[in-house]
């Protein structure tokens, strides 16, 4: 079994009107970061995953998803 994580910063972002500069700003991570874990180059971590949230103004579990996948 495993598990699929997908993360949803950038609908979340688009849906505040942001773009990643301001985004990074906000949360004081950086645009390539920000534009890796959007695009599923890479996990963030939970720190990560909470500066974001805190900057998008919801919890960091609106932030991602997970799939089993038998």
């Amino acid at each position: 079994m495993d598990v699929k994580v997908t993360y949803h910063v950038n609908e979340v972002r688009v849906l505040k009107h942001l773009n990643l500069r301001d985004l990074a700003a906000l949360s004081g991570v950086s645009r390539s970061e920000i534009s890796n874990i959007e695009n599923n180059l890479t996990d963030p971590t939970i720190r990560t995953l909470c500066l974001l949230s805190r900057a998008l103004d919801v919890s960091p579990e609106e932030l991602y998803s997970f799939e089993v996948i038998l």
